[in-house]
């Protein structure tokens, strides 16, 4: 697959000390993804699942296929130039509301079909994953060697992140270390590095961090994929409505029912964007929504674990891209402000103010004003992440009536 396939993974593991200073007595770390040679660790997946598309003879080897992938833009973007090394063909099928970037940057390589479906839940057959699946199940019923990657279920991808993104984090930190905290898009990061950290020390804790709007809160704390951003009276055109590109879902995946997850936060799109803000002024890292909003979660991980230590703790996390792609979107003041979110101060001192004031709250989404100690928990869908379903819709149908 080429040169591109050898700087894959290998990326730098980086102190993020002005972090650190929003946490007295704790250290912030990151896996710097954003270093794999198409901007993101989806090359780490992308790899994975070209290779076992051809092992398993879903692809031709020496070419002559075509992969096909729903993707928000960094999955494909990542299988364009291996596959194209490898002689096959690409459809890449993305929502309409991804950032021009991504659409532009796809259409720049040669022998790849960038389509665009209208955002949508998964429940529509319109949606872009089932798109993806409909356009490969055509390609094949016409006689091409065609394969959907499908991200979102194929086993290749978490094990890529448990034998690659994990494995390096555990042989950089030698296993010390209190947490590891990640936002989810398909969920193969967090059930890959999940597993590989609880089967070497259970007392590792992880966190998943979600963006508003998004399930997956719900389903980690209550075994219920549900946010009040569902309710059809206010839904608008995605199932999460967020500025934050690439993570969240309103669905469990096969990649993220393989998670161990000890507990879960959420992250507002205003408070992500002061974090982008802090971290390009006083780290010089220009990083894109998932990032900062991982690495917030990160910190509020920190602060929240020091209460109940009087050890030194050693957070974890993952900047997942830069923010070169999103000059129309989230780094794009209009955008921001038609959103009616405020621009962050471009002041120093405001800045951080503005980042201490979001650094300690361990935060919920709206309406679910629920508190809780993280503990250990198993796989989810074993059966003690069902406790909280009956009373938790029961909650929420209240909130409905009253809302």
């Amino acid at each position: 697959m080429g040169a591109q396939a050898a700087l894959i993974g290998g990326t730098a593991f980086i102190a993020l000390e002005s972090l650190s200073a929003l946490c007295p007595g704790c250290e912030v770390w990151a896996k710097a993804e954003h270093l794999n040679p198409s901007g993101t660790g989806k090359d780490r997946i992308a790899l994975a699942m070209l290779a076992a598309a051809e092992a398993e003879g879903s692809l031709p080897y020496g070419g002559g296929g075509v992969v096909v992938e729903g993707s928000s833009g960094s999955t494909a973007i990542a299988l364009a130039p291996l596959a194209l090394a490898a002689g096959h063909r690409v459809v890449a099928v993305l929502p309409d509301d991804v950032s021009d970037e991504k659409v532009a940057e796809l259409r720049a390589f040669p022998n790849v079909d960038a389509r665009l479906a209208r955002a949508s839940s998964i429940s529509s057959p319109t949606h872009y994953a089932n798109e993806a699946r409909r356009i490969a199940r055509d390609l094949r019923a016409a006689g091409e060697r065609a394969v959907c990657t499908d991200q979102f279920e194929n086993d290749a991808n978490w094990r890529a992140h448990h034998d690659g993104t994990a494995r390096e984090i555990w042989d950089e930190t030698r296993g010390r270390f209190s947490a590891f905290v990640a936002s989810a898009g398909t969920g193969g990061t967090i059930a890959g590095a999940s597993h590989f950290f609880k089967a070497r020390d259970p007392g590792i804790k992880v966190y998943l961090a979600d963006p508003q709007g998004s399930s997956l809160f719900s389903r980690v704390r209550y075994g219920v994929c549900y946010a009040t951003q569902q309710r059809e009276r206010v839904v608008r055109r995605h199932r999460y409505d967020t500025i934050v590109d690439g993570v969240g879902l309103d669905r469990v995946t096969a990649n993220f029912s393989r998670a161990i997850i000890d507990d879960a936060l959420t992250v507002s799109d205003a408070d992500a964007l002061v974090m982008a803000h802090y971290l390009l002024r006083f780290e010089g890292l220009f990083l894109g929504s998932s990032s900062a909003l991982n690495c917030l979660a990160a910190v509020r991980v920190a602060n929240r674990i020091r209460e109940t230590t009087t050890r030194r703790v050693r957070v974890v996390t993952i900047l997942c891209d830069s923010g070169h792609r999103y000059f129309s979107r989230f780094w794009n003041r209009d955008f921001v402000e038609r959103r009616g979110l405020a621009w962050p101060p471009d002041d120093a001192a405001a800045l951080r103010e503005a980042s201490l004031e979001t650094a300690f709250f361990f935060a919920t989404p709206d309406l679910h004003h629920f508190t809780g100690r993280a503990e250990s928990r198993a796989p989810l869908g074993q059966p003690h992440h069902m406790i909280a379903p009956a009373v938790f819709f029961l909650v929420v149908v209240v909130l409905e009536f009253v809302m």
